[in-house]
């Protein structure tokens, strides 16, 4: 699946023709207009029923972490897990990941453990959908970048709003499992961050965040890395043009900030129309601010393969939340020629294309 990008329309009018393309596009991320493709969904059918053994639900203490919001096992890192229920005849979980290149055997099997109790889970195989523009060997990522964005899906016939259990991959059916996620509906709920505190582990718990989706908009901001850039004035000024200009709400990740910065975040979540995650890299990418900035710098290619995830990330967290997802960045808006909001610009690129 791709995501929707805008590049470089700061001071920039959209034209007719433009528009078009650009509703054609934001439609197909419209929730509940896309199907499951035909492949995918063959291909997931085969759902293991009857695993040969029995293995048990992983206790936190037996979770293992990258980092604070990371869990690993074995090259993988797994972020989150999100409920998918675009398709009509489908349900399907997407775990959003990476994975550490050096060494991974792409063509090995993955296994989904769907608990629905602490004893009782269901084994389904899963399929692995790399997050890029398009297919790269592995060779080819281990040559130039070594972290890769994925998302794993795995099919839930028993899956629904009211009943999410929780997720855990592995490589074989019978092997002890060292990850569990929670699975987020993506409708009316969102994480609340796990803590790590003197080795005792507590996983993400849901809390529900009711919100309307009749025409509105999410932005997705990837992950702001400005540990001595002072954004303060910058980003209040676009956040108040995108308010006026009908966004319903802005979703930005973090890495580092200023403290300035920090401040104009959290008054614009006070306030609902913002919210933002601090976020962190997964393996052994570094994590503490000056060292990230340069590494980030330097590696500009890894650095784009993470931002994908998190568009990715974003794109799943909101999916059935609000009816339109963008992505752009800090630098850039979007300037309806016709009409002043988007709204306005969308309801005549409606007419327009109809006419």
């Amino acid at each position: 699946m791709k995501l929707l990008v805008f590049r470089r329309a700061w001071k920039r009018n959209v034209g007719m023709m433009t528009l078009v393309a650009v509703f054609g596009f934001i439609s197909f991320l419209r929730a509940g207009s896309h199907r499951a493709p035909a492949a995918e969904t063959d291909y997931l059918r085969n759902v293991v029923r009857v695993p040969s053994c029995l293995v048990e639900m992983p206790k936190p203490a037996q979770i293992q972490w990258s980092n604070n919001d990371w869990q690993s096992f074995d090259r993988w890192f797994l972020y989150r897990a999100y409920l998918d229920l675009r398709s009509e005849t489908e349900v399907f979980v997407r775990i959003i990941a990476t994975v550490d290149a050096a060494g991974y055997n792409k063509t090995e099997s993955l296994y989904c453990f769907l608990w629905n109790s602490n004893t009782s889970y269901t084994l389904t195989t899963a399929s692995k959908m790399i997050i890029d523009w398009k297919e790269f060997s592995v060779q080819e990522y281990r040559s130039r970048h070594r972290y890769i964005g994925y998302v794993v899906t795995c099919p839930c016939e028993h899956c629904t709003d009211d009943i999410l259990p929780s997720i855990s991959l592995g490589y074989d059916k019978c092997s002890p499992l060292t990850n569990m996620l929670p699975i987020n509906s993506g409708q009316n709920e969102k994480y609340t961050k796990h803590t790590v505190e003197n080795n005792n582990l507590e996983l993400p718990q849901r809390v529900n965040e009711t919100r309307s989706r009749d025409g509105n908009y999410v932005i997705c901001v990837k992950g702001l890395n400005y540990p001595n850039v002072e954004l303060a004035f910058l980003l209040a000024e676009w956040i108040e043009v995108h308010k006026a200009l009908g966004a319903a709400k802005i979703y930005l990740y973090v890495y580092t900030v200023t403290p300035a910065t920090e401040k104009v975040l959290q008054y614009y979540q006070r306030q609902g129309f913002l919210d933002f995650t601090y976020i962190t890299l997964p393996g052994e990418q570094p994590n503490d601010g000056i060292n990230r900035f340069k590494y980030m710098k330097k590696y500009t290619g890894q650095k784009r393969l993470n931002e994908k995830v998190l568009y990715n990330d974003c794109f799943y967290r909101h999916i059935g939340q609000y009816e339109f997802i963008i992505n752009i960045d800090i630098d850039e808006i979007i300037v309806p020629k016709m009409g002043n909001t988007w709204q306005e610009m969308m309801s005549q690129a409606k007419k327009t294309i109809l006419s």
